[in-house]
């Protein structure tokens, strides 16, 4: 293996372990002598703003009615999708996932990872992402009511906020979220006769 990939290698590896998230451009693949195979480009739709909201002391069936009538208030479709898979199957993926949708196609969602009883580092974060078309079209009055909604109105912990970009290059990605979550939100309600 050559010098530089060994560098390349080792670098990822102490970022991994030092907690820095790597995103890479492109994945290579090598065969056990050190050959590269091939080269496989990987592109990466990332949130305009994400952050991680503390709400250690709150139940998350607490904070999802809060949460729906925000987005609601800044005009958004709302899908407690979470909520409409308990009503179901008495279970969902995760403990909250709300997604809203506006019609200047901004994609915001609040979601919640199941953690064990046990890990109490990990009980009480939300993940909160907001996405804009491709190229990234900055939202600041948007960005500044999520941070003040978690932190003011919930009265929630806001951090490792991070503001990234997403070029035309990414476009395609985007507008597959945008139609699968217009099919989730706008999809009609199927009623069972009994």
């Amino acid at each position: 293996m050559s010098t530089k990939i060994t560098r390349a290698l080792w670098i990822a590896v102490g970022a991994y372990l030092s907690g820095v998230v790597v995103l890479a451009t492109s994945v290579f693949w090598w065969d056990l002598n050190g050959a590269a195979l091939g080269r496989q480009p990987v592109r990466v739709l990332s949130s305009d703003l994400s952050f991680i909201m503390d709400c250690k002391d709150r139940e998350a069936s607490a904070l999802e009615d809060p949460i729906e009538e925000f987005l609601r208030h800044e005009s958004f479709d709302v899908l407690n999708l979470a909520k409409v898979q308990r009503s179901h199957i008495r279970s969902s993926a995760l403990l909250v996932q709300i997604i809203g949708l506006d019609s200047a196609r901004r994609l915001v969602r609040f979601e919640a990872p199941h953690s064990p009883n046990n890990v109490t580092r990990l009980q009480g974060h939300y993940f909160v992402g907001l996405r804009t078309p491709p190229p990234t079209q900055r939202a600041p009055e948007l960005e500044d009511a999520l941070l003040n909604f978690a932190t003011e109105r919930l009265q929630c912990g806001g951090r490792q906020v991070i503001r990234q970009e997403n070029g035309v290059d990414v476009a395609d990605l985007y507008e597959s979220e945008i139609r699968r979550v217009k099919e989730l939100i706008f999809a009609p309600v199927q009623r069972t006769v009994r």
